[in-house]
């Protein structure tokens, strides 16, 4: 099955990473910072693809290994890492927005690119060419290392108990106070999730048909 939503263009990062068969795509607020990192660092080659039909060329070759996102805790992650770059405090030095800009950023929902839709970077991609790890799951690094080693992909495979996740990264106090104050105002005023729900439906159905059909990847 290919992925589509509508008449949606895919949305690809000129950055991969690849070694044999397999690649890595990049998806921005799914620890994608984090996987460039980890590849570059196990030795995978790096690509640079500007032209997008070679681009997609070269990707339909690969097995896939995709990182997903639950949608509502990636848009939160969102719209906190648009708003403390802008570095807006008060006077006390607290981050604080206002009912009337919550209100705004509810029903605009689309803050920048990093809040797109995560489906568009997989759009036109066959669904059995891709393994999806929800980098939600307390073991997401450990289930994409014992991937790697089933695959012959790295030879090193610590076992579970010795295990030290390092993807998540300690989110700074204007992050967390941002994404405090969204999660508080939803829950005083519920019915501004529906633009949400709305917006990211693609990716809330993709991320829960691969979650009730038990298709991120597990381990025994």
């Amino acid at each position: 099955m290919i992925i589509t939503i509508g008449r949606e263009s895919a949305s690809r990062p000129q950055k991969i990473y690849h070694k044999d068969n397999f690649l890595y795509l990049p998806i921005q607020k799914n620890a994608s910072s984090w996987g460039i990192d980890f590849f570059s660092n196990i030795k995978w080659d790096e690509i640079l693809l500007n032209d997008s039909v070679k681009q997609d060329q070269f990707i339909m070759d690969k097995n896939i290994i995709v990182f997903l996102r639950h949608p509502m805790d990636r848009w939160y992650s969102a719209v906190a890492e648009y708003f403390s770059a802008l570095d807006y405090t008060t006077e006390d030095n607290e981050y604080i927005l206002d009912e009337k800009i919550l209100n705004l950023i509810f029903d605009a929902v689309r803050i920048d690119g990093h809040s797109d839709l995560q489906i568009k970077w997989l759009l036109g991609l066959h669904l059995n060419k891709c393994t999806f790890f929800n980098i939600g799951d307390p073991l997401f690094e450990y289930k994409l290392h014992r991937f790697l080693h089933q695959k012959k992909l790295t030879t090193k495979l610590q076992p579970l108990s010795k295990f030290k996740p390092t993807h998540t990264t300690n989110i700074n106090f204007m992050k967390t106070t941002i994404i405090k104050q969204l999660k508080q105002h939803a829950e005083n005023k519920p019915y501004l999730l529906h633009n949400i729900s709305a917006f990211y439906r693609p990716d809330f159905e993709l991320f829960y048909w691969l979650s009730n059909n038990q298709l991120f990847f597990k381990v025994d």
